[in-house]
């Protein structure tokens, strides 16, 4: 038999592509190769009691190697039950949901420091230290979170300043720093907004320079219902068990005084623009 000799490529290649073959004896050869790699996900549920008996063995390995229909998704090259599949996209969806986040993180961030130099000057403003410019950024009122984070990180920057600031948060908020510190941060909505309004309502020219005595009680009212509920908050601070929710009662005192404190803000504003 004459001497004969076929070189042919092999190994995974894109369908469809062609690669030649030569020999002495087949003067050409033409070997089209596909080669598809195909990923199989396996996934069963069986349900059965915590101790079964030969019974419910038998009836387990019968579930568990029956036949079942699959899926295949020639997009990926991946085939199995849809469970399995799903299974198998989870960690792409994470990817995804992580790679937004971060992005959101990075944005956040950015804001943040915009926030902290916002209050940065509220706060000098508060503890006596104030120029023009910053005397005029008390126009963006009470954000009780963003203080807090401002003096925490001044502490580790210019401490004695932050101890000003300390003091002016608490004759501002009417709570102690050191008691709300580690505790405001996930407190119900309707207390962190409560300072908030009690601190604008003492320090806002709209609410201090009024003359209205209509504007005079609508204040006294809002600090009342504001100091109850921070009240309420504070006691169950000192005595180690912060409340993660208000009572009905207080959630419905809280509506009426944000609605109260809102109407007056808008038509404050309203007022202004000459609308």
């Amino acid at each position: 038999m004459p001497n004969q000799r076929v070189v042919c490529a092999t190994g995974q290649f894109d369908k469809g592509e062609v690669f030649g073959a030569s020999g002495s004896v087949l003067s050409s050869l033409l070997t089209r190769i596909y080669t598809e790699v195909w990923t199989g996900y396996v996934s069963k549920k069986l349900r059965g009691p915590a101790n079964p008996g030969l019974d419910d063995h038998a009836r387990l390995e019968k579930a568990l190697f029956e036949r079942t229909s699959t899926k295949m998704n020639r997009d990926t090259f991946e085939f199995g039950k849809e469970e399995g599949l799903s299974i198998a996209a989870e960690p792409a969806t994470q990817r995804e949901m992580l790679e937004s986040l971060s992005a959101r993180v990075s944005r956040l961030e950015a804001y943040e420091e915009d926030i902290i130099a916002v209050r940065s000057a509220v706060l000098d403003r508060f503890d006596g230290t104030e120029s023009t410019a910053k005397r005029n950024s008390v126009v963006h009122g009470a954000n009780v979170l963003a203080d807090l984070e401002a003096i925490r990180r001044m502490s580790t920057v210019d401490p004695s300043r932050a101890l000003r600031w300390r003091e002016a948060f608490t004759t501002q908020y009417g709570v102690s720093y050191s008691d709300v510190e580690k505790h405001l941060v996930g407190s119900p909505r309707e207390v962190i907004e409560s300072l908030n309004m009690r601190m604008n309502v003492k320090s806002l020219h709209a609410w201090t320079r009024s003359r209205s005595v209509s504007v005079r009680q609508t204040k006294e009212k809002i600090e009342e219902a504001c100091d109850a509920i921070i009240h309420e908050w504070l006691k169950s601070v000192l005595l180690g068990s912060p409340i993660r929710s208000v009572s009905p009662e207080m959630k419905a005192s809280f509506q009426e005084t944000e609605l109260l404190y809102r109407g007056f803000s808008l038509k404050h504003r309203l007022d202004e623009d000459g609308i």
